[in-house]
């Protein structure tokens, strides 16, 4: 909970604008540090070396959601130039469905009709081009009510 608060007042406090630092991963995997740093803090009012290891927290974060970020435009980029530009006259219908999965990486047909204005048959046919372009994979494996994810999108925060 008290990692929670850290982001929380670091946002309260105009520091951040919004929560974007996940900084509760650092802390964990640096466990033993961050219990150590806090028990120095509360035995020996030791702060320095707390915000000595918070502050590499914050930069290791920061550079983890920079790495991120840039992912995730080469992955808007590398869809835009070498995939839905194959798609002809269903280009701009097309950008409006990829712009949407960067919000929205799990979506089915009635998710994409209402992003893009389309009917729900014009839906599946744009569903069927990113599944065949290699952008959406189908999850569930049923022929009514499927669901389709932007999984290269995910990978992104698996590293």
């Amino acid at each position: 909970m008290g990692r929670l608060l850290i982001t929380l007042y670091l946002v309260d406090n105009a520091v951040l604008k919004k929560p974007v630092l996940y900084l509760s991963d650092y802390f964990e995997k640096n466990r033993t540090e961050y219990f150590d740093c806090l028990s120095q803090v509360r035995e020996k009012n030791e702060l320095s070396r707390w915000l000595i290891f918070f502050m590499k927290g914050v930069i290791a974060t920061s550079q983890s959601s920079i790495n991120s970020l840039q992912a995730i435009l080469e992955l808007k980029k590398e869809c835009e130039e070498n995939r839905i530009y194959l798609l002809g006259k269903r280009i701009k219908v097309a950008k409006v469905l990829l712009d949407y999965l960067f919000q929205q990486p799990v979506l089915d047909a009635e998710d994409v009709s209402k992003a893009t204005g389309l009917s729900l048959v014009s839906s599946y046919k744009l569903l069927n081009d990113f599944i065949t372009k290699g952008i959406l994979k189908e999850a569930t494996g049923f022929k009514r009510n499927r669901i389709f994810l932007f999984e290269e999108y995910f990978t992104i925060f698996k590293k």
